[in-house]
Formats: structure tokens, C-alpha cells, sequence
């Protein structure tokens, strides 16, 4: 099982990977000139993914591996650091 530090890097980085594959395919599939445009197409094409995916594993929690980890890590708060005298 994978703690949740490797679950949020995952889950982060399978959008990114998507997006990146999409402005992949967007610069090598269109003409385009701009690095920026490619770049750009890359993290609105993640954000849009990650966010359809999210909303799918609400209603369909089977869709949640599309990020990588079919669980999302869970956060605790930070513990009190200790006092020094």
C-alpha cells in the first residue's frame, strides 16, 4: 500500500502527464510556433483533466484511478513543534 506523501505525488503527476501529452500532440499534430501556446495548452489540458476526473470518481469512485492511485491521501495537522526552554 502506498503512504500518502507517494498518493499526492501521484495524483498530481498523472494530470500533469496527461497535459503534457496533449501539448505533445497539440504542437507536433498542429502548427504551432509558441513554445508559450504549447505550454499553455499543456496546463489548461491538466486542469480540465483533473478536474473531470475528480468530478467522475464523485459519482463514479472506480474513475478515481484515472489519476494514478484509485485513493486520496489524507491530510493530518501538523503537530505542535516542541518547546525549547
Amino acid at each position: 500500500m502506498l503512504n500518502d506523501y507517494t498518493t499526492g505525488h501521484i495524483r498530481t503527476g498523472v494530470p500533469i502527464l496527461v497535459g503534457f501529452g496533449v501539448g505533445l500532440a497539440a504542437k507536433y499534430g498542429i502548427d504551432i510556433d509558441s513554445a508559450e501556446i504549447v505550454t499553455g495548452i499543456s496546463t489548461i489540458s491538466a486542469a480540465v483533466y483533473y478536474g473531470l476526473v475528480r468530478a467522475a470518481a464523485e459519482r463514479w469512485p472506480a474513475a478515481g484511478i484515472l489519476l494514478g492511485v484509485n485513493k486520496a491521501p489524507e491530510y493530518f495537522p501538523p503537530t505542535d513543534p516542541p518547546e525549547f526552554a
